[in-house]
């Protein structure tokens, strides 16, 4: 374990190294000659308690060697290894697996989707960085004429609304040269009735769509009305009718009841004449 290129930890210089350095490193061409063997994969069985929060400058470093290490494995440096190393991963889950194996033996305990996650939001800082850069050398190189201006700010140091500045410029330096041209303004003219008026025929379609929407539910609501009203009158109706017979079946039990006891009254007088 002597060979320092063959040792897959991260090295004093690799760690006193920017990350955005090593991501430039790890955009250029691998070097087949130079790859070193990759670490053998953990054991599935043992069970691994992940860690959370913000990563550390460490922990990123060895995401990025890792990668790096992972990339020369994917285009053929990893056959330095000789037969014992493992075969080459082809899917993404196992890839990311491999690095996940390698962070968490170099002391980085984090899963293979924490390390995908980091990975993407390293990439998209580095491309931030590096379009902040262009326009730099571009604005350098657009003005080598004049004076020598100081060094630009570095992209970290910068606060939000100043890394947005340059995009802003740009965007307004094309817009003052397209004004200046002959045909432009005229055809952007255009474009912006175009649009213009297609935005109001769209405002129209969903006016119109609103007011008919608003006319169905407001006829809607005056049919369920008459519907109410319908069944409430069929209730009282209802409940007159059965108020009718109710009173008609107490006239009827009342007439019975009389004639009984006229009849009753009737025999009993006969009984006492004789």
């Amino acid at each position: 374990m002597s060979g320092s290129s063959a040792d897959p930890s991260p090295s004093a210089s690799t760690a006193a190294a920017s990350p955005l350095a090593l991501l430039r490193a790890h955009l250029t061409p691998p070097s087949p000659a130079t790859g070193p063997a990759p670490p053998p994969p953990s054991p599935a069985s043992a069970p691994r308690d992940y860690r959370k929060g913000n990563w550390t400058l460490h922990e990123t470093l060895i995401l990025i060697t890792a990668k790096r290490l992972d990339d020369d494995r994917r285009a053929g440096g990893g056959g330095a290894g000789g037969a014992g190393s493992p075969p080459t991963p082809r899917s993404a889950e196992q890839r990311w697996k491999w690095v996940e194996n390698y962070c968490w033996k170099n002391g980085c305990l984090r899963s293979q989707n924490q390390c995908n996650d980091k990975w993407d939001n390293l990439l998209r800082d580095y491309k931030k960085v590096r379009d902040y850069e262009s326009r730099v050398a571009a604005t350098a190189a657009g003005a080598g004429g004049g004076a020598p201006n100081a060094d630009p700010p570095s992209y970290w140091t910068m606060e939000r609304y100043e890394r947005k500045e340059p995009e802003e410029e740009m965007s307004g330096s094309s817009e003052s040269g397209e004004e200046g041209s002959g045909g432009e303004p005229e055809a952007k003219r255009r474009r912006l009735s175009r649009l213009g008026s297609s935005v109001v025929r769209s405002a129209t379609v969903v006016a119109r769509t609103l007011v008919a929407c608003e006319e169905k539910r407001e006829r809607r609501h005056r049919e369920l009305l008459q519907l109410e009203e319908r069944r409430l009158r069929l209730e009282e109706e209802r409940t007159e009718v059965r108020r009718q017979g109710f009173a008609g079946l107490i006239t009827a039990v009342n007439s019975l009841s009389s004639a009984i006891h006229a009849l009753v009254s009737d025999h009993r007088s006969g009984d006492s004449s004789r």
